[in-house]
């Protein structure tokens, strides 16, 4: 029995070795590709026993450069509609189209109104006024007659008669109180009798619509000229170019935010620097196409030499501060990417989020660090 014993421990002594000594020697390369891929640390020494040779390399910062096709818009925060506010008029002009710049005070667009419709409209107004200030000087005549008529009552009433006394002194409040109510109620009939007259007046007039501030004309009503206009209607679209974004649209993981990007036009006439100033929230696929809204850095540009020149054209981008190592050292699975560091004489699996990959490097947006070392297989 314990001869048995002895024989069954042998063997499992010499199973166990046979298997440490197949992980040491490496005998089974693609062993050791799965160990690395599963994550098992495992000191250099046994990865070059098994025949599997690797160097490392430093992850570096520095300075990347990108050349792309994308998209550039101008994204204006300041954004002001024009309207009308008076209706009834036929639109006799637009001065302005759509990209126009346009400077303050000019005029825009005009209306005309029907001059022998608003003069009788005038008219009827002015005889409506005059028919209420007729009405109100008789009615403020009558009730202060009628007031006055208590008070001489009140004075003939017998100091005895306390009641009646209280009676008419209550009557007369009243009375003194509608006198009042009723020439706020005139004042505020008059009020609004003038803001008809002057509204016809206006009318008369003509209207137009005047520029704001300095701006570029993003939109304009499609209504043909003799069209009747609404009141409130809204003609004109404005943009503040003096305050303004870009806004390109470029693969997800491309950008971050605070990064300073490079843009340059097609033609070599323009190149400024922009800060990307928004962080989208993206699901999905990293090919899937984001927008991002960007600072321009130099105050003194406008949007204006911008409108001809930015559109979908190769543009380049230098961010600075990069964390950047050789695409040779990133590998994938499952859709996330991942590289083997080399730290304190073992290798470790580190996922990491990449950004441009661009002449053999790639921008790492997190998960290293600068000074640490990658591991490149041979």
């Amino acid at each position: 029995m314990y001869t048995n014993k002895f024989i069954f421990c042998c063997a499992f002594i010499l199973m166990l070795a046979s298997a440490c000594t197949a992980v040491e020697t490496g005998s089974s390369p693609s062993h050791l590709d799965t160990v690395l891929l599963e994550g098992i640390l495992m000191p250099p020494d046994q990865v070059e026993a098994g025949a599997m040779r690797f160097h490392t390399v430093e992850v570096v910062e520095g300075r990347m450069s990108h050349t792309t096709n994308i998209v550039v818009r101008l994204h204006f925060p300041v954004v002001e509609e024009l309207f009308f506010e008076k209706g009834g008029g036929r639109l006799l002009e637009r001065l302005v189209i759509p990209m126009d710049f346009v400077s303050k005070g000019d005029v825009l667009a005009r209306v005309i109104f029907d001059e022998e419709v608003l003069q009788l409209e005038e008219r009827e107004l002015m005889m409506r006024m005059a028919d209420a200030e007729r009405r109100h000087t008789s009615d403020r005549l009558w009730m202060r007659a009628d007031i006055e008529q208590f008070r001489l009552e009140l004075f003939a009433i017998s100091d005895a008669n306390e009641a009646a006394i209280e009676a008419h002194s209550i009557a007369i409040e009243r009375k003194e109180a509608s006198y009042r109510h009723a020439i706020r109620q005139f004042e505020r009939l008059r009020r609004d009798q003038n803001r008809q007259l002057q509204y016809v007046r206006d009318r008369l007039q003509g209207e137009e619509l005047i520029a704001p501030f300095d701006a570029v004309v993003a939109a304009v009503n499609p209504v043909m000229p003799n069209t009747i206009i609404y009141p409130w209607m809204s003609m004109i679209t404005l943009y503040d170019y003096h305050s303004f974004q870009l806004e390109i649209t470029a693969p997800f993981s491309v950008l971050r935010y605070g990064d300073i990007v490079t843009l340059g036009s097609l033609d070599g006439s323009l190149r400024t620097e922009a800060r990307v100033i928004s962080d989208p929230l993206a699901t999905g696929h990293r090919s899937q196409q984001f927008n991002y809204v960007m600072e321009v850095l130099d105050e003194s540009i406008t949007a204006e030499p911008f409108m001809g020149n930015v559109s979908a054209f190769p543009t380049v981008f230098d961010i600075d501060g990069v964390v950047i190592v050789p695409s040779r050292a990133i590998h994938e699975e499952n859709e996330r990417r991942f590289v083997h560091i080399y730290e304190d004489g073992i290798i470790r699996k580190r996922y990491v989020q990449i950004g441009f990959n661009y002449h053999g490097r790639s921008q790492v947006l997190d998960g290293l660090l600068p000074g640490q070392l990658v591991v490149i297989h041979q």
